[in-house]
């Protein structure tokens, strides 16, 4: 017995390719916060992939979140097109170029769900939903009824990303990008998200130093660290900076 949302999945990855079946016992013990692989010698097996990069001419320097509902990320170079209308909130009018590769929508206007369906809907491969916030970005959802309606996946990526990408878009330039899987990351997203910065900056130091080190691999999350605590504790200028 499995979901209608994971039937859903493995509907499409039938016809999309030849599948291989592995079925993993779990322990989602109560109160537990998810479920995990019972047998020891597959507890490193990865459950869901919740975060990749962008793979633009081998650059991995743009991370993305998956979105909560189950899809198969695509395989291979696809082309990415900004949405007509940008917001994705109503039909696709560029469908004879949105089939089949990445739509970039922006946030806001309307639910991530209601994006993604008009993305499916016009043919495309996924859809990158470009934060305009500014907040930490963290993993999109759907309404159940659209859970188990959608088959491609949805993306969250930041301001800075997304601006990144739409400026090539607006700029003219053909940009082709392959999804890499890097589970994850969405954990560290949210701790940016959910952390306390105190009054004083003397005292967020320490909690600066600490999400710094947690995320010293990271160049997008490191440049969203240094521009919050920058957004938070603007330097102060002085009168004699004012003369």
């Amino acid at each position: 017995m499995v979901k209608d949302t994971a039937s859903n999945v493995l509907s499409q990855a039938k016809d999309d390719t030849s599948l291989r079946m592995h079925f993993l016992p779990l322990d989602c013990t109560a109160g537990s916060g998810g479920c995990v692989p019972l047998l020891p010698e597959e507890k490193d097996v990865v459950i869901e992939v919740d975060s990749g990069y962008l793979d633009i001419g081998g650059s991995r320097d743009m991370e993305f979140l998956t979105g909560t509902w189950p899809s198969l990320l695509p395989l291979g170079e696809l082309r990415l097109v900004k949405a007509a209308p940008f917001d994705g909130c109503s039909p696709l009018e560029n469908s004879e170029v949105a089939s089949g590769a990445l739509i970039v929508a922006k946030r806001g206007g309307c639910a991530f769900g209601d994006k993604v369906m008009h993305g499916q809907a016009a043919g495309a491969a996924g859809v990158i939903v470009a934060d305009t916030t500014g907040a930490a970005i963290q993993r999109i959802g759907a309404s159940a009824d659209q859970a188990r309606g959608i088959t491609i996946p949805g993306l969250m990526v930041s301001k800075a990303t997304g601006d990144e990408l739409v400026g090539r878009l607006d700029d003219g330039f053909d940009v082709v990008v392959a999804l890499a899987p890097q589970p994850g990351m969405a954990a560290a997203w949210l701790e940016l998200a959910m952390t306390e910065w105190p009054e004083e900056k003397s005292d967020a130091a320490v909690a600066f130093r600490q999400l710094k080190a947690k995320n010293a691999g990271s160049t997008e999350r490191l440049a969203w660290l240094q521009g919050e605590l920058k957004r938070r504790y603007p330097p102060v200028t002085s009168k004699k900076d004012e003369l």
